[in-house]
């Protein structure tokens, strides 16, 4: 096994750490105007739309983190121009798979347990080993580290724990009706910073959707798959990085 030093891979998943966590979808931050993201919808009589909305957010919260594996999909405003998608399958307790793309550069991402797996493009290569030669070298490998040391920003993003305090930053929320989301009914809940929470309107509260609009861009987040658990397997012959 190949063992090779380096550093911290830095952005692109510290720049969506910043994007989704670091200023949370639903939080909002400084500067520019915030307006819905989806039209208002009439009220609807639902399970969800008798409690307060509080309640709907804290169940929706807590059903996120207790969910056996969660897939979250989508994307947020970045940095300039660029923005940040991400596309990770997340089984609680166990890991996550998937990849998160910032401005056109992809990582391919496997968490198994507190090891990490990357796999990215010349640019992601080039901030690993901060040597053209190395980085060269190990073109279409996985690297391997401590997913704490590696890329300190993922152990946020794939971690449901964690994730979810994109919910806890929601400040204060008002129901505002239903509408149609894939085929099912969805209860909106309107953020006072901005955002719109879709959670299911039957049954037990899952959240189904973030959306945001920050500076004329939109960003939203769907979350979906609850309870099917992705195949988590270790890349072969990845390069053991230590710092």
């Amino acid at each position: 096994m190949r063992v090779v030093r380096t550093r911290s891979a830095g952005p692109p998943t510290g720049v969506l750490v910043a994007a989704v966590l670091g200023v949370p979808v639903l939080a909002g931050c400084g500067g520019g105007t915030t307006t819905r993201a989806l039209p208002p919808a009439p009220p609807s009589p639902t399970s969800a739309a008798q409690k307060p909305a509080p309640l709907v957010l804290k169940e929706a919260r807590d059903a996120f983190v207790a969910a056996s594996a969660v897939r979250v999909k989508g994307s947020v405003p970045g940095s300039g121009n660029s923005s940040v998608a991400v596309d990770l399958r997340l089984a609680r307790g166990k890991g996550a798979v998937g990849s998160i793309t910032v401005a056109k550069s992809r990582v391919d991402v496997v968490r198994i347990g507190a090891t990490a797996y990357l796999r990215g493009d010349d640019a992601f290569l080039a901030r690993v080993f901060g040597d053209p030669a190395r980085a060269a070298a190990a073109k279409g490998r996985w690297v391997k580290g401590p997913v704490a040391k590696l890329a300190p920003g993922l152990a946020q993003l794939t971690d449901q724990t964690q994730f979810a305090r994109i919910f806890d930053a929601a400040g204060s929320v008002t129901a505002d009706g239903t509408q149609q989301l894939a085929g099912r009914p969805a209860l909106r809940l309107l953020s006072s910073k901005g955002a719109v929470l879709l959670v299911t309107a039957t049954g037990k509260v899952y959240p189904l959707r973030i959306t945001r609009q920050q500076q004329g861009k939109t960003g939203a987040l769907d979350f979906t798959d609850y309870g099917k658990l992705p195949a988590l397997t270790a890349p072969k012959d990845a390069i053991t990085l230590q710092s």
